[in-house]
């Protein structure tokens, strides 16, 4: 196995920040690094204003480049450019994987690398939300998102949704790779005794990123109190709007029936799956959820929406229930549906299981990774 091969992946954050777009992100580098002989080097921001942390786990190399700001959910630092110019000319790399949609690192990246051989990963639909931020979003996709695109030998699209529809244009040099789970990681554990009527949601909080729906799933837990007094809501996630949202709880008399725990990772999370017995992902905008497949794979009944491409993750009735966006009532009767019948519950969460262990494994998406940037090398020499 030709172990000198270097792999250059861009990705806006990386665990332990960051959602589900960085979380694929960490394993695809993992795996690459393990079973592919590829020399990992991930690039991305970091939270610490001012300050650039070069590190190294699991034989992947890190740099973490600080940001000056950000805009929504987009970091930006003024000496990137030069940082990674810097980067590529010491790393060398054979491919560069840019993980997207989040402009900036991605977009600079592309551009200083553009005599390399790229592959693009993208991970949702358009970025456009309705709201003052859609004209320079329309601007960005119109342009430096189509040069990067264009740029690119081959784009990985996360489910068959994005290529199709946002990406349609681009269906020759595309392929689908939809999300994987690590199912021996995230298993359920019979010892823990589930005390209360536990409701989980798992996203980031930040204000680019309210589509997941937590303001719909609190309307939804004030409909739910009446019915289950003792019902609690954990919300594993952090981001700028947390303080808004616990301030919402607040007002509609749910402070200590939510639970705001703060972004967790690893074994924390796992327990947090763990201990619940249902989980909500009320989503408008989006495209294959990985925290779905974690959920799934612990064996938790999923309440989520009809987006996207999570109906060909779940199908109705049988792992979970799906339902339109932006309707609270609808998700708290399927919840309570869920909540007051445990023989239900048993019965969604063993559909569940089985069916990330079948469908949802690593191990056949990474062989096609794998074969897509071996392709785009192999084209370039």
């Amino acid at each position: 196995m030709n172990t000198e091969k270097t792999i250059v992946i861009t990705t806006p954050y990386f665990p332990p920040e960051g959602g589900g777009l960085e979380r694929y992100a960490l394993q695809i580098a993992r795996l690459l690094n393990r079973d592919y002989g590829w020399r990992v080097v991930v690039v991305c921001a970091n939270e610490n204003l001012g300050k650039d942390i070069i590190e190294e786990t699991e034989g992947i190399k890190i740099y973490r480049l600080s940001r000056d700001i950000r805009l929504s959910n987009t970091p930006l630092g003024f000496g990137w450019y030069g940082k990674i110019k810097k980067i590529i000319a010491k790393e060398k790399p054979d491919v560069i994987n840019v993980q997207t949609p989040v402009p900036g690192l991605g977009d600079m990246t592309s551009w200083i690398g553009k005599n390399l051989p790229q592959v693009v990963t993208y991970h949702t639909g358009s970025m456009r939300k309705g709201n003052y931020l859609d004209l320079f979003i329309l601007a960005y996709e119109k342009t430096l998102l189509g040069f990067m695109l264009r740029r690119a030998k081959y784009i990985i699209c996360s489910s068959d949704f994005v290529r199709m529809d946002f990406l349609k244009k681009y269906t020759s040099k595309s392929a689908t790779i939809t999300p994987g789970v690590d199912a021996e990681f995230f298993a359920p554990d019979p010892e823990i005794h589930k005390q209360d009527t536990n409701v989980l949601f798992v996203a980031n909080l930040e204000r680019g990123q309210e589509y997941k729906g937590l303001k719909t799933l609190l309307d939804a837990m004030k409909i739910l109190k009446k019915e289950f007094p003792t019902i609690k809501l954990t919300v594993a996630g952090d981001g700028n709007l947390k303080s808004e949202y616990e301030a919402y709880a607040a007002k509609n008399d749910l402070k200590s029936d939510v639970i705001f725990r703060g972004r967790l990772e690893g074994r924390e999370l796992l327990k947090a799956y763990q201990k619940a017995d249902v989980f909500a992902l009320p989503t408008s905008n989006d495209s294959q959820p990985l925290v779905i497949l974690e959920a799934m794979a612990v064996g938790l009944p999923v309440v989520s929406t009809c987006i996207g491409g999570i109906p060909t993750m779940i199908e109705n009735g049988k792992e979970g229930f799906l339902i339109k966006p932006n309707s609270p009532q609808i998700l708290a009767n399927k919840l309570a549906e869920l909540l007051r019948n445990p023989q239900l519950r048993e019965r969604f969460s063993e559909a569940a299981r089985e069916r990330v262990v079948e469908d949802f494994s690593w191990q056949k998406r990474m062989e096609k990774y794998n074969e897509i940037l071996e392709k785009a090398m192999k084209r370039s020499e």
